[in-house]
């Protein structure tokens, strides 16, 4: 129930990415094997969820591997409102993204995008189905609806306060949760994106709910999955947590410096197994 219900597995952002494509072109690929495969049918209804910043498509069975559904997103911004071409180079950014657990067979994907919009302007996506190479090729891409951003000058959402983890006894295991005191000063549908590092200051995995999915949870935060975690006396994880604003033409997402001040982090959690 609480399996991560999205993780990025990588990023590429900022203008001068376009050409650098991970994808590999599903029509002339070969699993391992030398058999040929069979490529995925493109991600259905691809839009914007109105002025939220969020973009939706369909799922698509057989997208990614084992417990994990994987696509490749491109966003695209326009001076004017004339829709790419769906094998256009020039995206300003590039997301490999990854929805596990229970967000697995999700009908409906949604991805929010707003800590990436910048300049007032016409915003598309293309979005691609990502096989495993073993039975199935990505898919090819297909272009979303047009998003009107109209808040470069919007102020920022405030950032979460008061973070900490909270441990709850589920079937005999520890269970920990990211949590911060402030949560009642957002709105239902802006996303929270927390960020975990262990004590070397590497980046360990990132979960990204809601508000709404927080409250429907009811343990006040969003799960770390412990799998992720490695137990020992010297091993501690700490988190950041950044709002993704669901109404960006009125306030941006919160601050999120880079490299974060130390204010910007949680206390640690020294981990010694959730069986403990």
């Amino acid at each position: 129930m609480w399996a991560a219900a999205a993780l990025i597995l990588a990023a590429i952002a900022g203008l001068g990415a376009a050409g650098r494509s991970t994808l590999r072109q599903g029509a002339d690929r070969e699993s391992d094997g030398g058999a040929e495969l069979t490529v995925l049918p493109a991600p259905g209804n691809p839009h914007w969820d109105g002025e939220t910043g969020t973009a939706l498509w369909d799922n698509v069975p057989g997208a990614g591997a084992g417990d994990e559904a994987w696509f490749q997103m491109r966003v695209y911004r326009k001076d004017t409102a004339d829709a790419p071409d769906v094998d256009e180079e020039g995206w300003y950014y590039e997301d490999s993204i990854r929805f596990g657990g229970i967000a697995r067979n999700r009908e409906v994907i949604d991805w929010n995008i707003t800590p990436w919009l910048e300049e007032n302007g016409y915003y598309y996506f293309t979005v691609s189905a990502t096989g495993d190479g073993v039975r199935y090729a990505d898919s090819p891409f297909v272009v979303s609806d047009v998003f009107e951003y109209t808040g470069e000058s919007a102020p920022p959402l405030a950032a979460p306060t008061g973070l900490a983890w909270r441990t709850y006894e589920i079937d005999n295991s520890k269970r920990y949760f990211a949590v911060w005191d402030n949560l009642d000063d957002y709105e239902d549908n802006d996303v929270f994106n927390v960020a975990v590092y262990d004590q070397t200051g590497a980046y360990v995995l990132n979960n990204t709910w809601s508000k709404r999915m927080i409250e429907e949870d009811g343990h006040d935060g969003i799960y770390i999955e412990a799998g992720y975690l490695i137990p020992g006396p010297n091993k501690k994880y700490r988190f950041t947590v950044q709002v993704y604003s669901a109404r960006p033409n009125e306030y941006s997402s919160s601050p999120m410096p880079d490299p974060a001040p130390e204010e910007y982090y949680s206390p640690w959690l020294v981990y010694y197994g959730s069986k403990e």
